[in-house]
């Protein structure tokens, strides 16, 4: 599927993520990764109405090296969108 990667400033203490679809079925997964160093936190997200079931979520990102990357483990046929931006 699609894969979408945000890079975080140092100076961005949080991260908001909003994953959702048309009414289409929502399957995703969300990554923290923090440095190349550290263990990534990874979420998946199944629904079967993207819109009336989205997701949103605010990550803490202390430091350097904050990446969020979302990848759509959906079929073509169901996109997902994802608004990624500092808190």
């Amino acid at each position: 599927g699609a894969v979408h990667s945000v890079n975080f400033d140092a100076s961005v203490d949080s991260v908001q993520v909003l994953l959702y679809t048309d009414t289409r079925q929502l399957n995703a997964q969300v990554e923290l990764l923090n440095g190349p160093n550290n263990f990534k936190q990874k979420y998946e997200v199944f629904t079967n109405n993207g819109m009336l079931n989205s997701l949103y979520v605010v990550f803490n990102t202390p430091g350097s090296g904050n990446v969020v990357r979302v990848t759509n483990l959906a079929p073509l046929e169901f996109p997902c969108k994802a608004f990624i931006a500092s808190a």
